[in-house]
């Protein structure tokens, strides 16, 4: 039986186990996360403003790699040598693999407090709650900074600031101009500031960086300035038993935006070409789609959708984006 470890707990990850739970795969499977629990990144803006309980938002590792009969390794990858089909764990010792999957993300180490993992942003985000709140500054502008600004003065209300920094000269570049006008006027509503055109934070009590991340270092190897290139079959290039999905993988057929969505996407096409890479059959492609459903979150019951170009706001939207979110943990944790 052929060994198959899941390094990382993402999103496609987890949706692959809960796959295999659902119709039992003839593999050894084998997941190996530094935290015990993963968060889902589309709930975190809501944990911040107030919407969400810590558990709406957790996916409980252990337990989902036991309804799928995986074993979990709580531990830190500390390298990965491909051509021997190694790991080796931070704390010591190495797993001998014969097919592995990387659904790490990126690394957002940097100033201030970076928005992952997760679990750290959500504790030191409490603490600072509980203690009055202050000043909050975030660097980076894009959508998810956004996000995390408008959920920030929500939840503080008048007893705090929020300060936007990015060195762009507008908020979230990449999202469509209709979309980034009604993002400014929601920001400019609760109150934020922003500071673009530059990338000097001011005096904060709490700083929050969101700027996108890098591929993590012990990865160079296989890693290029966009992440793992990977082919349509989600194959690293010169090791075919090595995958890679999500934020830490590089799409070369047709570059993707690090978004979940394609994480999503990607998890059947991943759980199939394990088991069929493993019994000797042919892989299939994974083919994004060209666009989707763009729902931003503003802080209180309301929300932005952008659908082919075509973007409105209000609460139905977000109540929408709440019953997507929510169906999605239930996925997990029903």
């Amino acid at each position: 039986m052929k060994h198959v470890v899941l390094i990382g707990g993402g999103h496609t990850h987890a949706l692959v186990l809960q796959a295999y739970a659902k119709a039992a795969p003839n593999l050894r499977l084998t997941l190996i996360d530094a935290q015990p629990h993963a968060t889902y990144s589309g709930m975190v803006p809501g944990y911040l403003a107030g919407h969400y309980t810590r558990d709406q938002l957790q996916i409980d590792l252990a337990q989902l790699a036991a309804r799928a009969g995986a074993t979990f390794l709580q531990a830190h990858v500390s390298a990965i040598d491909p051509i021997a089909k190694r790991l080796t764990l931070q704390s010591g010792g190495d797993i001998a693999y014969d097919i592995a999957s990387l659904d790490i993300g990126l690394d957002h180490s940097g100033p201030g407090l970076p928005v992952k993992p997760f679990a750290t942003l959500c504790d030191r985000w409490d603490s600072f709650v509980s203690a009055g709140g202050g000043h909050v500054a975030i660097l980076g502008a894009g959508a998810a900074g956004c996000e995390l600004a408008l959920a920030a003065a929500h939840r503080l209300g008048p007893r705090s600031h929020v300060t936007l920094i990015d060195r762009a000269e507008h908020i979230a570049p990449q999202l469509a101009p209709a979309l980034r006008h009604r993002l400014t006027r929601a920001l400019n509503t609760a109150g934020a500031t922003l500071h673009l055109g530059q990338s000097i934070a001011p005096k904060a009590d709490l700083q929050i960086t969101a700027t996108g991340g890098q591929p993590h270092r012990w990865l160079h190897a296989l890693t290029g300035p966009q992440g793992i290139p990977v082919a349509p079959t989600l194959q690293t290039g010169a090791h075919p038993d090595l995958f890679a999905t999500g934020d830490c993988a590089h799409f070369t057929a047709r570059p993707l935006p690090k978004a979940g969505v394609f994480a999503v996407r990607q998890a059947p096409i991943l759980a199939d070409n394990l088991q069929a890479l493993a019994q000797g059959q042919p892989l299939r492609p994974y083919h994004p789609q060209s666009d989707y459903l763009k729902l931003l979150s503003l802080g209180g019951h309301s929300a932005i959708a952008d659908w082919h170009g075509l973007t409105a706001s209000g609460a139905a939207f977000w109540h929408l984006k709440d019953r997507i979110d929510r169906a999605f943990m239930a996925r997990f944790n029903g």
